[in-house]
């Protein structure tokens, strides 16, 4: 039944207030694949209805569609005021929040942008064995990087100083030296293709087919845990303060606290994959704020307070 044995949760576990179902953002008319934020309370989402929207969480609801890909949007990343979004018509575009219009759109991949990250200099895409870098300034491709075998499905950026770029494609996870541009090493990985990376101070969460969360060092790159507990694929990975939270083929988000990577909530509402999550870190009133994006079409927000009793926005 929903939401099986989350009963017996106390209100705090291990010192974490629980995460609750707040509110839904209702618009799209197929599976949502991606998810940013904009700043401000406003989250953006790319879906296989082809359209981008932009969502006000104070009032839950949609501000705008942005539309002209002619495919399924796979994946969205939001840069000063721009939202970059990926798409299985083999391109991406960029758009305007404010004028609320298409200003580029970046051609040369010959399969589905499937992810996008971006640095202070660069879009990096990835797609079917590659991934292309972009110029932020003119949307000229500056390079393409090889290497991979299979789909890079997930690209993440370690924004410290010195930071790298990592990949992930089937059975591997490369690092990409942000300014020669170059790989610098490449790691078997188990568990088939990685489908989610995540940066978290000095370590690498890889999401991967065999149900797992891989943890690993990114000085050495050592694998230092597996972690257990959903039943399929996981999807989609975020962190918000000290919680990890991950999404899964299982229609399951589960919560974990960081320092001791043990499971502490699971999250049951989406009917379907979910295939994006996003953390919220500026949200008045709330410890914690997450958003989920399912192929079941649902956006839904999850967020934890001690601060205030939560009461959904609507249901």
């Amino acid at each position: 039944g929903e939401g099986e044995g989350d009963e017996e949760t106390p209100e705090t576990f291990m010192g974490h207030a629980r995460m609750c179902f707040v509110g839904s953002l209702k618009g799209h008319e197929g599976p949502v694949w991606g998810l940013a934020y904009a700043g401000n309370s406003l989250v953006v989402s790319g879906s296989s209805d082809g359209t981008v929207k932009l969502w006000s969480l104070k009032t839950m609801s949609c501000l705008y569609s942005f539309t002209g890909h002619e495919g399924n949007v796979h994946t969205v990343s939001v840069q000063n005021g721009r939202i970059f979004s990926g798409s299985a018509d083999n391109t991406i575009k960029v758009w305007d929040i404010n004028q609320k219009l298409c200003i580029a759109t970046l051609r040369g991949h010959t399969a589905i942008a499937s992810s996008l990250v971006i640095s202070d200099k660069y879009v990096f895409s990835g797609s079917y064995t590659e991934i292309k870098v972009w110029d932020l300034k003119t949307y000229q491709c500056v390079t393409t990087l090889k290497g991979h075998n299979h789909w890079v499905r997930a690209l993440a950026i370690d924004r410290a100083p010195g930071g790298r770029l990592y990949s992930g494609s089937y059975n591997s996870i490369s690092v990409w030296d942000l300014d020669k541009l170059e790989c610098v090493k490449t790691v078997a990985t188990p568990g088939g293709s990685v489908y989610c990376l995540l940066v978290s101070e000095n370590r690498l969460f890889s999401a991967s087919y065999d149900r797992k969360i891989y943890v690993w060092d990114t000085k050495t790159m050592l694998c230092r845990k597996s972690m257990h507990g959903h039943l399929q694929t996981v999807y989609s990975l975020c962190v918000s303060g000290s919680l990890l939270y991950s999404g899964s083929y299982d229609q399951k988000i589960r919560v974990w606290s960081l320092d001791r990577l043990m499971c502490l909530q699971t999250l049951s509402k989406h009917q379907g994959s979910i295939d994006a999550l996003l953390a919220v870190d500026d949200m008045p009133d709330y410890d914690n704020f997450i958003v989920s994006a399912s192929a079941d079409h649902s956006i839904y927000c999850w967020a934890s307070s001690t601060k205030r009793v939560i009461t959904p926005h609507e249901t």
